[in-house]
Formats: C-alpha cells, sequence, structure tokens
C-alpha cells in the first residue's frame, strides 16, 4: 500500500456537482425563495380586480387624498404644516386620520412612474402593499427562525403567505400591510435586544 492509499479521501461530489453538505446549506434559502414566489404570486394576481370602481371605502378615500396631494417645492415648504401640499388637511381633507408615511411614499413613487391621477395612483398604492406584504413574511421566518428554527421560520413564512386575510388586503391601497411590516419588524429586533442588546438592534427597533 503507497502513502496516497492511506490519506483521507475527501467526499465525492454529487452528478450534478454539488454535494450533500452544499444541499443542505441552500435548501432553506431555496425554499424560503419559493414561499416569497408563491405569496407573491397570490398577491399581484388581478392587481385590478375591480377595475377601477374603487369598491373599498378606504381605499376610495386614500385615493382621493393621494391624488389631490402635490409634493412641495422646497423643503421649507414640506415642514411649514400650515401650508404644505403634502398636508392632506390643507388639500381639503381635514379628517385625514391615517399616518402620513404611506401616502407619502406612494405619491412620491406615483410621481416617478407617472401615475398620480385617480384611477392610477391606487394601482401604484396596491404594489406598495404588496411589497409590504413580502416584507412582513420575511421578517416572519426570521422571527421563527431566531426564536426555534430554521424549519420553523420556514413554517410560519408559509402560512403568512397563504393567510386569506393578508392577500386579501394585499390587494388594496389601504395602511395596513405598511403598518403589519413595521409592528413585526419592531417585534424582531425586540427579540434581537433580549438575546444580544446591541446598540444597532436598539436604533432599528426605534
Amino acid at each position: 500500500m503507497n502513502d496516497t492509499d492511506s490519506s483521507p479521501q475527501s467526499p465525492r461530489p454529487s452528478r450534478s456537482g454539488l454535494s450533500f453538505d452544499s444541499l443542505r446549506l441552500y435548501l432553506p434559502g431555496l425554499m424560503l425563495l419559493l414561499i416569497l414566489i408563491l405569496a407573491a404570486s397570490v398577491r399581484l394576481v388581478g392587481l385590478n380586480w375591480d377595475a377601477y370602481s374603487h369598491n373599498h371605502p378606504d381605499e376610495r378615500f386614500l385615493t382621493m387624498v393621494e391624488s389631490s396631494i402635490r409634493i412641495p417645492t422646497s423643503v421649507g415648504e414640506y415642514f411649514d404644516t400650515d401650508t404644505s401640499t403634502m398636508n392632506p388637511h390643507n388639500m381639503g381633507y381635514g379628517f385625514f386620520v391615517y399616518g402620513t408615511f404611506p401616502i407619502f411614499l406612494v405619491r412620491l413613487l406615483a410621481e416617478w412612474v407617472g401615475k398620480t391621477g385617480y384611477d392610477e395612483v391606487h394601482l401604484v398604492g396596491r404594489m406598495v402593499s404588496v411589497l409590504f406584504d413580502l416584507a412582513t413574511i420575511y421578517v416572519v421566518y426570521l422571527i421563527g427562525k431566531r426564536l426555534y428554527r430554521q424549519r420553523v421560520g420556514l413554517l410560519a413564512a408559509l402560512f403568512t403567505a397563504l393567510s386569506v386575510l393578508l392577500i386579501q388586503h394585499a390587494h388594496f391601497f389601504v395602511v395596513d400591510p405598511v403598518a403589519n411590516a413595521f409592528i413585526l419588524a419592531g417585534l424582531y429586533f425586540a427579540i434581537r435586544i433580549f438575546d444580544e442588546g446591541k446598540g444597532l438592534d436598539y436604533a432599528l427597533f426605534g
């Protein structure tokens, strides 16, 4: 027996070029990607399901506000709440009770893609709802993975992806998907604070 016979042999690669350990390493990420693709497919299908009829009262109101506000001409005008054209109260909607971040974000995106009209901007808002809902699913995965294990995170993400109420809300321009994403992100960073207590976690939680 020569010296080469006694040396340890490296594991043989599979016919596909990937070893079993490599598959175990990449499989959770692939499963998460498939879950997000599944979630996106059921949320994006029929995004203009009502054919511009604006059946949801909250969405109709937000669309009216969205198509009325205007991007300020200066930073000073933006911060002047008495005259800012981004303030719904200055544009005839004194009963506006929602947070401003969703409508500001949608308005900026609508300006970017040139879809600011009443029968256009709500579709931009629905796309924002979808994106934030997908972010929520990912954060649910992170929470499940950190509290328990990776497979629990994947199962939680799958259940969230197939949640009928979340799928329904993602088809509307409403603030709920945006709020959900921030609430779940806050919970995730609170868990990280409890585990590690790093300064960045405190900042992101805030």
